[in-house]
């Protein structure tokens, strides 16, 4: 679909089935995507990168209610093969490429303009961002940032962003390496999207 095509979706239940089920494929991975290439021996260029993402969406969407893909390869290869199924959303990942730590910890930030017209613009029905935070993350001492803070600022200024703009958002919540839990479950009083 051409992002002229696009009807702004207004739930996440427009990118389920009837009975809201979700069948996503991820296939948001850029660096781990080319270790995975690296893995089995093939040193993958960014053009291998942009054919893979592309040949998944054209096999795969047309079984599935969504793809969530990356903006640096995936979206534009998908959009110029026009591999996306009719009927299959496309959810597209917005945290910034450039990660960010303090003292070994992931440190949350938003890129302001990978906003929820942004998303518009490459064609995209729902939004996502993935965020890590400890579970056990102490208070901050004095002089430190609030790593907790940031992260809840940056997760309302997403679903502020995306309720304005019509869009379905969902920041996926990383809370320790082997658990990994995806807000909206557990939502904040009041939010929606």
């Amino acid at each position: 679909m051409t992002p002229a095509a696009k009807v702004r979706t207004g739930t996440l239940d427009d990118i389920a089935t009837g009975s809201h089920v979700f069948s996503i494929i991820a296939m948001d991975q850029r660096n781990t995507l080319r270790r995975m290439f690296a893995t089995v021996g093939l040193e993958a260029s960014d053009d291998d990168l942009r054919a893979a993402k592309a040949d998944v969406a054209r096999v795969l969407t047309p079984a599935a209610t969504g793809l969530l893909s990356d903006p640096t390869y995936g979206v534009p290869a998908i959009a110029q093969a026009n591999a996306l199924a009719p009927n299959c959303g496309l959810l597209i990942a917005a945290e910034p490429s450039e990660r960010r730590s303090f003292q070994g910890e992931p440190r949350t930030h938003r890129d302001p303009e990978l906003n929820a017209q942004w998303l518009l613009d490459q064609g995209g029905d729902a939004y996502k961002f993935f965020v890590q935070l400890r579970a056990d993350r102490p208070a901050p001492a004095q002089g430190e940032p609030d790593l907790v803070g940031e992260t809840l600022t940056v997760c309302e200024e997403i679903i502020r962003d995306c309720r304005a703009a019509g869009v379905p958002g969902r920041a996926a919540l990383r809370q320790s390496p082997r658990v990994s839990l995806g807000w909206p479950y557990g939502r904040p009083e009041g939010t929606h999207n």
